[in-house]
């Protein structure tokens, strides 16, 4: 005889508008099932990939809950929280039993409180995570807020807060930073970092100047460091002209540095990058960016888990070249091309893409992108895997992002 056994699982996920300025989102035993799965990557750098959030419930109101530096064009030095922690633990999945947060505004307060339970997995049990989050507007666009993140379960907790703002004291200037102290990785006493930055932003002028310190054995359980023990300098220099030529609308040079040392004072990285961008009066453009620079690599690792890379400095250089049509037109062309140097080997990149929007409701797509990957103990030629380059924006002129 052969018998049988039906399970009936049912989850829920829950909307409440408790007011015109207070929300409130419910949801247990959540499915994920329905999530858009993640790119696949192939990892040419020393530090973790960063896979930015997918699902639905945690994606919703997140700017509330923003905390650290999150820049476009490389993985995130340093966040406070980073939701992708909630529900994963290691490689394995931990289900969410169920969790609840509220967001809402009152005065110039704004307020958010995240709270999800997970369950056990990869030897870890049943998780409490916890976030809080307080902003204060200062003046039009600007900011004043806090926020404290917090993960415990019967063998471990982790705590960490800080403070953070955003100020304007004119439309081109911004002032920005954020401070925190978080648990250290080894039990000690808590680890400072933060970041302290100004950015103007004028038509024919840009300039910013930021310190970023991330503290030796900062562990934040519910955020996400790119690397411990860093004090990184970033300068950058915009000049853009508008010549006095019929077919050239705007021209633009452009130069970044990065200066990266320990806590002790010894030069880590460093990277200088010009560039140069032109933008045509039919709406095409086109730009050149190159860098030169040095990496140093304190301790051994595989690459992609399976090339040795040696401690010792390493030099860094690329090349990168970007061109499009039009976007306004209803079929659009875009090009672009990498070639660099790192680890002790050398990267390639190619790809173009065609889209079409016959009308404004309805477009197509079409791109193709090919990878080549060298290094001394290894090759790779990936074409649907990409190769994730170190901390260097994608390959396009500053006045194109």
């Amino acid at each position: 005889t052969r018998t049988s056994r039906q399970r009936l699982d049912a989850g829920l996920d829950a909307k409440v508008q408790v007011t015109s300025s207070l929300r409130v989102d419910l949801t247990a035993n959540t499915d994920f099932a329905q999530v858009e799965a993640d790119e696949e990557q192939i990892n040419l750098t020393r530090f973790d990939l960063f896979f930015p959030e997918k699902r639905d419930f945690f994606l919703e109101n997140a700017g509330m809950f923003e905390f650290g530096w999150k820049s476009s064009f490389e993985t995130p030095p340093f966040l406070l929280l980073f939701s992708r922690r909630i529900g994963i633990v290691g490689d394995q999945e931990a289900p969410i039993i169920g969790g609840a947060r509220m967001t809402g505004r009152t005065g110039p307060q704004s307020f958010g409180v995240l709270d999800v339970v997970t369950g056990a997995a990869a030897g870890a049990g049943t998780t409490n995570h916890g976030v809080a989050r307080l902003k204060r507007d200062v003046g039009r666009s600007g900011y004043v807020g806090v926020m404290m993140t917090d993960q415990r379960s019967a063998r471990a907790e982790n705590t960490a807060g800080g403070v953070d703002w955003s100020l304007w004291p004119e439309r081109n200037l911004n002032l920005q930073g954020f401070a925190a102290l978080t648990p250290g990785s080894s039990g000690g006493p808590p680890v400072a970092s933060g970041r302290l930055a100004v950015d103007y932003n004028g038509d024919r002028l840009g300039v910013s100047l930021a310190h970023l310190r991330v503290g030796p054995a900062a562990a934040a359980e519910l955020g996400f460091i790119t690397r411990n023990d860093i004090q990184r300098t970033d300068a950058s220099l915009r000049l853009t002209r508008r010549p006095a030529v019929s077919w050239i609308r705007r021209l633009t040079f452009f130069v970044s540095g990065q200066h990266i040392a320990n806590a002790a004072g010894q030069r880590q990285d460093w990277q200088v990058v010009p560039s140069v961008s032109l933008d045509w009066t039919s709406g095409a453009r086109v730009g050149l960016e190159l860098s030169r620079g040095n990496a140093r690599v304190a301790s051994p690792f595989l690459l992609s888990g399976r090339i040795p890379i040696d401690t010792g400095a390493y030099r860094t250089s690329y090349v990168s070249l970007i061109a499009g049509s039009n976007p306004s037109k209803p079929v659009q062309l875009g090009v672009d091309a990498t070639v660099e140097g790192q680890l002790g080997g050398r990267t390639g990149s190619a790809g173009v893409a065609v889209s079409v929007t016959p009308t404004p409701n309805l477009g197509f797509a079409l791109s193709a992108h090919r990878n080549r990957c060298l290094f001394p103990a290894g090759r790779s030629r990936p074409t649907s895997p990409h190769c994730a380059s170190p901390r260097r924006p994608p390959p396009v002129s500053p006045s194109m992002r």
